[in-house]
């Protein structure tokens, strides 16, 4: 564990949990002992937070030892107790959260958040019967923040620029999106190709982690842009690979956004068949957000950075009902940089069911899938592509292969029909990330990007 990370209070919380677990004869610190050690602390952020939704702090504290109190083993442990998977995953989640918040450490408040990810065990149970949810923390943390900003007004310092994250127009090409002035990714219009795309994509290091074309069939794949959307089944026609001269046609932009943390726009795209017949009308809508806190991309990138993409497509049959698939190309799809392949870099695939690769993910139902590998000496970054529950055919099973691309194939086992009347939505983030912890280890990578994918879903609920 790394104290630097943490608070004093927060460190005193962990050394707290960790006698309660002493004290009931625990081999292991459990996510109950780390409750017990926040409400040991008296005046602390969290203990805040819990006073405002009315908590009782010293019931809830005698309610949960006396639990614990019985099942304690007649003999104590030999050897000082260990954190367990459950507790380790709740200061993963703190450190994410503390990211999330822009906040400088892990703090008693981060800690209680972490808590709230876990559904079962006592800890789950108490917290539950007195009413503590996510969304009514992370309120009155607000609330506590707020007020507390109010009070230091005179020494704050100023705000970030308003203006850091754009969407800059590049009139008939596309549009370029820029931090600092740099360039995160360009959505391209597709004038010189079949339809619109983004390229490149830039991870933390200011690495490219996407490419065009298949490295070794450049030609046979040249339909592989980058990061893309379409479907090889509508109504029967060809609108993924060029040979078919179906194409999408980009109209027009309708909406600019720039802001101190993200920036969009919104196009308009039509489904054009090869004898000019329009199919599909398609508002998509693209957006990044880039953490306030977190220099431009470049090589003295943190291996904890990271960006979001997020891609929303509208899409509404042009006249009558149109049918997508069945088919495994479709909806989006994303071919990474020759160095994160499995084949070509010894990169890593890896899906929310912890399945490895090719072998074990290809055609499997997940409802994220991540594409890693080292892009340049001692730098391992990636795309996670997140796929959001209110899509067709969640969770999708994914296409992925060992050379490099992926896709979520949303119409594999079944079709799905537009209206011009009822739209289909489709949103996906596509994280842009770092290692995201000082150590490669596959169980904490995939809790912390677990962990962001449900800040995705809980977005997207308010």
């Amino acid at each position: 564990m790394l104290w630097e990370r943490y608070t004093e209070r927060a460190r005193r919380v962990i050394l707290h949990a960790e006698d309660w677990a002493i004290r009931l004869k625990s081999p292991h610190i459990s996510s109950e002992h780390i409750l017990l050690g926040l409400l040991e602390e008296e005046d602390t952020l969290a203990v805040q937070v819990l006073k405002r939704l009315g908590v009782d702090i010293q019931r809830m504290k005698t309610e949960l030892e006396s639990q614990l109190q019985a099942a304690i083993p007649p003999h104590a442990p030999i050897g000082p107790p260990t954190l367990i998977a459950a507790a380790k995953k709740v200061l993963v989640i703190a450190a994410e959260e503390m990211k999330f918040m822009n906040d400088s450490h892990i703090d008693t408040a981060h800690l209680l958040l972490g808590l709230l990810w876990e559904k079962q065990g006592i800890a789950a149970e108490i917290l539950a019967k007195y009413g503590v949810c996510r969304k009514a923390v992370q309120q009155r943390l607000m609330e506590l923040k707020a007020e507390k900003a109010e009070e230091e007004q005179p020494l704050r310092k100023p705000t970030p620029f308003a203006f850091r994250v754009q969407a800059v127009p590049l009139g008939e090409e596309g549009v370029s999106f820029q931090v600092d002035g740099v360039e995160l990714t360009r959505y391209r219009t597709g004038r010189e190709a079949f339809r619109p795309y983004l390229f490149p994509v830039v991870g933390p290091s200011g690495r490219w982690l996407t490419r065009m074309g298949h490295p070794h069939d450049p030609h046979g794949h040249r339909h592989h842009y980058s990061v893309w959307l379409g479907c090889a089944q509508v109504n029967g026609l060809d609108f993924w690979t060029d040979e078919s001269g179906n194409r999408q046609v980009h109209r027009r932009f309708v909406e600019f956004g720039d802001g101190a943390e993200q920036a969009w726009c919104v196009a308009e795209i039509d489904w054009v068949t090869a004898d000019g017949r329009c199919v599909i009308h398609e508002r998509r809508k693209i957006a990044v957000f880039y953490p306030r806190n977190q220099p431009a991309p470049s090589k003295r990138a943190l291996y904890r950075d990271f960006w979001w993409l997020d891609i929303t497509s509208e899409l509404r049959a042009a006249e009558g009902t149109v049918t997508l698939g069945p088919t495994p190309f479709g909806l989006l799809g994303v071919r990474v940089a020759k160095p994160l392949s499995v084949r070509d870099g010894g990169g890593q695939i890896l899906n929310a069911n912890g399945q490895i690769n090719e072998e074990q993910a290809f055609a499997q139902p997940a409802a994220w899938c991540d594409y890693s590998g080292w892009v340049d000496e001692g730098v391992w970054e990636g795309i996670a592509v997140f796929d959001h529950p209110d899509n067709f055919g969640h969770p999708p099973a994914w296409h992925v292969r060992d050379d490099g691309w992926f896709c979520p194939s949303h119409f594999r086992h079944q079709a799905c029909e537009l209206s011009p009347d009822t739209p289909k939505v489709f949103r996906y983030r596509l994280l842009v990330h770092g290692k995201m912890h000082d150590k490669i280890d596959r169980a904490i990578f995939q809790a912390i990007v677990e962990g962001l994918y449900r800040m995705f879903l809980k977005e997207a609920c308010e």
